[in-house]
């Protein structure tokens, strides 16, 4: 692997859910041109299962890269393999406990998610029984703040490298508690519509026409918003990371978390970007990746 080529990383055990996160990171891999890497972790100390996780991995067809981390847990691993070798994503598996056909983030997963210096991505559970993976639409949740442009720039890229199509919601309604009854409240409403209009439009404006930009605002808060999404055709939803936390570190929020447990297609987490000027051309997806 060269230097400046940057893989896709699948967390790989014997879990049942491994065959998801295979299928997710295969998918992936194929979509943007990256290597498929598959990372084995082992306690520091255990000689025999570091040589039963190398031969494991040998073992699972499809061209990949085999690497056994030693590490004081998966999650350690899977985070350090990820300093050293900065990929596109980290793909890890659902809770083995999580409804089939919804996504629900396993201990390693929750917990690399909150640290991880790169993407990071979650199939949902029994993802692989469908067949191989397609990606021909993916959605944005975008609401203006830097940290959904960071989302979107991922996800044109993700979309042109694929030929997929290219969905961004932005919700109409803010989670905000409204009281019951205001006489400003349809005033309210109509100036929140008019803002997610103006900003998915702006975003809409910002990727290339070949992906065949779609904006929506719902008329609903972002979380039943983007459920709903993940319930229809799309095949792979990004989110961006909250406003605070370790610059370059995915931080989930109040909408990433709860998707990370109820989403019905795979999620994509996106790290905060200070090297994205949403105000600037050519972003990810432009016509000149043509």
């Amino acid at each position: 692997m060269s230097d400046d080529t940057r893989p896709v990383v699948v967390g790989h055990d014997d879990d049942p859910t491994t065959a998801d996160a295979l299928a997710l990171g295969t998918a992936l891999a194929a979509a943007i041109g990256a290597p498929l890497v598959l990372a084995r972790v082992v306690p520091e100390d255990d000689d025999d299962s570091a040589a039963a996780a190398a031969e494991g991995l040998a073992a699972v067809p499809g061209e990949h890269e085999a690497r056994v981390v030693r590490a004081a847990s998966p999650a350690a691993g899977l985070y350090e393999l990820a300093e050293e070798l900065r990929p596109e994503v980290v793909v890890v598996g659902s809770h083995r406990r999580g409804t089939v056909g919804r996504l629900l983030a396993g201990s390693v997963g929750e917990r690399l998610v909150q640290g991880a210096p790169c993407p990071v991505a979650v199939p949902p559970r029994g993802y692989s029984e469908a067949g191989p993976a397609e990606l021909r639409v993916v959605c944005v949740g975008f609401d203006g703040e830097p940290e959904s442009w960071s989302a979107l720039q991922h996800g044109a890229r993700v979309a042109a490298a694929a030929g997929a199509r290219l969905r961004i919601v932005c919700a109409a309604q803010p989670p905000t508690p409204w009281p019951t009854a205001t006489p400003l409240l349809q005033e309210i409403v109509a100036e929140q519509r008019a803002a997610a209009e103006r900003r998915v439009a702006q975003a809409v404006a910002s990727v290339s026409e070949r992906l065949e930009p779609e904006g929506r605002t719902p008329d609903l808060e972002p979380l039943p918003a983007l459920e709903a999404e993940s319930k229809g055709d799309v095949d792979l939803l990004v989110l961006g990371s909250r406003g605070y936390g370790p610059l370059h570190r995915v931080l989930t929020g109040s909408v990433s978390a709860p998707l990370l447990r109820s989403a019905a297609c795979p999620v994509i987490v996106v790290p905060r970007s200070v090297e994205f000027d949403p105000g600037a051309t050519g972003l990810a997806g432009s016509d000149e990746l043509s």
